[in-house]
């Protein structure tokens, strides 16, 4: 996990119970394992504490959209942990408050806390990116934390773009029932993670709308979502797309792959795919490796295998 020393990182995904906690909890264990097996090269990125937060709500016993079991985040001494008040009375750990943010959200304010004695802990995040770019700041610069964790909830994938120089973790859910459509996915975020930043010296106000007006400029800025059918009305003699980041490209992987043979994707925002996590859930990972094949390196895939229940 050293990937994830001295950054922020988001650990998001495009559906919900795909692995989020889970990896959480895996990354959190290894990061205290890697800090107390080497304190001196861990200290400075844990010097101000290992922070995590959420953006939505996580790691509570059971989901509060479909009422399954939940996995649960253990909390320990020394960590930085963001949550609301709400969720603070109903944990066994025990904890100091560092700050009390001046927002709510639908289910409190938003409290820092750091423990002092490990238990389990709910993590309830702020409700919109404004307020957790604010706490993520706040962290880093007041506090010192330097190793960010940011648990994501299901289809907010534009939390990547709330904070410069972030990167993320995106995981997907791996079930027999939906093989193929789990390694599309896949691809389709690798290849989205190799598209580069737009060049400032090509700056154009186009957009590809039915009444576009195109000014004999080879590179079209997209306000809004790149769509398959806004995709079909581009100009062939258009080398450039510029859409605002990856969270606008809504085209499937193959889509996506044909889109960038007539033209040159970019984006005005980037941002740093570190790790894929399949989450097995009732597959072997050799019935499911072929699938994704040599198109997605396999340094950047993890695997954990997810017990139903």
């Amino acid at each position: 996990m050293n990937k994830l020393l001295n950054k922020t990182t988001f650990i998001t995904g495009s559906t919900k119970n795909s692995g989020k906690t889970t990896f959480l909890n895996r990354a959190l264990g290894e990061l205290r394992a890697f800090y107390a097996r080497c304190p001196g090269k861990a200290s400075d990125a844990l010097s101000g504490g290992l922070a995590y937060m959420s953006i939505g709500v996580d790691g509570e016993a059971f989901d509060q959209i479909f009422g399954h079991k939940k996995p649960r985040v253990r909390a320990e001494a020394g960590d930085l942990v963001v949550t609301v008040e709400a969720a603070l009375k109903a944990t066994e750990a025990k904890f100091k408050v560092i700050r009390k943010f001046p927002f709510s959200t639908v289910l409190g304010r938003p409290v820092l806390v750091r423990i002092e004695r490990p238990g389990l802990i709910e993590i309830v995040g702020p409700d919109n990116n404004a307020q957790l770019g604010k706490i993520l700041k706040y962290v880093h610069e007041n506090i010192g934390a330097r190793t960010i964790l940011v648990d994501g909830a299901i289809n907010r994938v534009t939390q990547v773009t709330a904070i410069g120089e972030a990167q993320f973790v995106y995981t997907v859910k791996v079930e027999r029932a939906r093989l193929q459509s789990a390694a599309e996915e896949m691809k389709r975020i690798y290849e989205l993670s190799r598209v580069g930043m737009s060049s400032p010296r090509k700056r154009g106000s186009h957009d590809c709308t039915g009444d576009s007006r195109f000014r004999g400029n080879d590179t079209l800025f997209i306000a809004g979502a790149l769509t398959r059918a806004k995709a079909d009305k581009i100009p062939g003699h258009i080398k450039n797309v510029v859409v605002e980041d990856f969270t606008k490209v809504f085209l499937t992987y193959k889509e996506l792959v044909n889109f960038q043979k007539r033209h040159k994707l970019f984006y005005g925002t980037g941002f740093r795919l570190v790790l894929i996590v399949a989450n097995l859930f009732d597959i072997a990972k050799k019935e499911f490796t072929p699938l994704v094949g040599r198109l997605v390196p396999k340094k950047m895939i993890i695997y954990n295998v997810i017990p139903t229940v």
